[in-house]
């Protein structure tokens, strides 16, 4: 009996012991957080040439006053209310969608680039070659070109079109220098409502002046 009470007592001994041995602390080793990159934004209107400012306070029924910059030089320009406004993207200063009859459209992109751009006859020959038609010889420019001035400056405008293509296809471009780069505007898409709009388009050329 005495046997029996002393093993109860030994092992009731060890249990406490146990019981009061600090437990075992384990450390794990947290990688360090790194912060996330910063955030780039492509902010609208940063393209080459410089982003249009929109004129604020324009009167109820007047058409927009667009300019684009491009450092100290900038061109303004009064576009006809019909004209819709489209966002500046990749290299495009500004642009607008046009609308006819019957689902036809047009597309106006104005952008500005340093120096010629390679001169006339690449200029146009690139126009050529994006509505499927074939390269001009530079012996053609004199008969290509119509050279136009409004308030002392010189717009260069040529017209194309393909009828062939699918679908069809014309461009009305003008161009002209302003403070040592070349500014195009150009209009592209159905060849019936790029033909019917020159007239606007000439008057649109004749708004555009220094801001």
């Amino acid at each position: 009996m005495r046997f029996s009470r002393a093993i109860l007592f030994a092992l009731a001994g060890l249990l406490i012991v146990a019981g009061c041995r600090p437990a075992k602390v384990q450390s794990y080793r947290v990688p360090k957080e790194v912060p996330p990159p910063p955030l780039s934004f492509d902010m609208p209107g940063m393209v080459a040439a410089g982003a249009p400012e929109q004129a604020s306070g324009t009167a109820a029924g007047a058409p927009a006053i667009n300019a684009a910059s491009s450092g100290d030089a900038a061109l303004r320009w009064v576009a006809p209310e019909s004209w819709a406004a489209l966002p500046p993207v990749s290299m495009r200063v500004a642009g607008y969608r046009l609308s006819g009859a019957g689902g036809a459209s047009a597309e106006l992109t104005i952008t500005a680039f340093p120096g010629d751009v390679g001169g006339d006859l690449a200029n146009i020959n690139r126009w050529r070659g994006q509505i499927g038609l074939a390269p001009i010889a530079a012996e053609a420019l004199a008969t290509e070109i119509q050279r136009l001035r409004f308030g002392g400056r010189e717009f260069k405008v040529v017209e194309m079109s393909n009828p062939a293509a699918s679908p069809a296809q014309a461009t009305l471009a003008a161009y002209t220098l302003h403070e040592g780069s070349t500014w195009f505007f150009k209009l592209t898409g159905a060849p019936a409502l790029v033909s019917a709009t020159k007239p606007a388009f000439i008057e649109f050329l004749q708004t555009i002046q220094p801001r």
